[in-house]
């Protein structure tokens, strides 16, 4: 039996087909987008989820309006009320895309020494699992030069100086554990020594103490009590340990 196609018919198979190829892109600029990006990495570096921000969003909306003529990766200027991470592609790109692009940038970055590696950026991908950065909000524009330009607002913004520990993740944590516990001559007793220095880290972190900015020749006594007491299986209860060091740096125990 021989079929005929109407125009119609093909218009709407056309349509159809454009739709096909349209709505998993547009599936990837709605804000649950965005956050399910953004959130991925928060969690692989054990840090809270971020959530949308409406006022964040429609602040970045405002601002791709006005990149919309150029694309240019100028950022805005909010008077340090929010993070930003910009991106831009020569086609068309979603806004899902643009946060993977960030947060790539992680095989570049080094959590020990907070720095990015030679050459490269990372600093998108530090405000993406910046912990106390609550709240985001993201905008896409398509430029008139045939570009795509996508911009995401942190709020508190993220990438200023501090306390790496309680600006960044337990991951910074784990590693600094990890590297002090692993110089241990006893290994039977490192589950109790990571157990102790997590303690410690609170006391100092109450304190006022910046752990990574403390000066070269106390963080070698830190290393050499902690060496000194850990093996031992007759060690003294952990508050008496993270009072001892406490005293050490000079910091009076809450």
């Amino acid at each position: 039996m021989k079929m005929f196609t109407s125009p119609q018919t093909l218009v709407l198979l056309a349509l159809a087909l454009v739709l096909a190829f349209a709505v998993p892109l547009k599936a990837q600029n709605r804000p649950k987008d965005y956050l399910a990006v953004h959130n991925r990495a928060r969690d692989n570096v054990g840090v809270p989820h971020i959530k949308w921000h409406a006022g964040a969003a429609r602040y970045a909306w405002n601002y791709a309006q006005i990149r919309k003529r150029d694309c240019r990766l100028t950022h805005s200027n909010s008077g340090g009320r929010y993070g930003e991470n910009l991106a831009w592609s020569s086609g068309d790109m979603s806004g899902a895309a643009a946060v993977r692009l960030w947060v790539k940038e992680k095989s570049d970055y080094f959590y020990k020494s907070n720095t990015c590696r030679a050459g490269k950026q990372c600093g998108h991908y530090t405000q993406v699992v910046w912990k106390k950065s609550k709240w985001v909000g993201c905008a896409k524009v398509k430029c008139d030069n045939g570009g795509t330009f996508v911009t995401c607002n942190y709020f508190p913004p993220g990438n200023h100086t501090g306390p790496i520990i309680s600006h960044m993740s337990n991951e910074i944590a784990n590693e600094a554990l990890n590297s002090i516990c692993t110089l241990l001559p006893d290994h039977s007793f490192y589950g109790m020594c990571v157990s102790w220095i997590q303690q410690l880290v609170e006391v100092l972190l109450k304190g006022g103490s910046e752990m990574f900015e403390v000066p070269m020749e106390l963080r070698y006594n830190f290393l050499y009590n902690f060496q000194m007491a850990c093996p031992s299986p007759t060690m003294d209860p952990p508050d008496r340990l993270v009072v001892q060091l406490a005293s050490a740096w000079d910091i009076e125990v809450i």
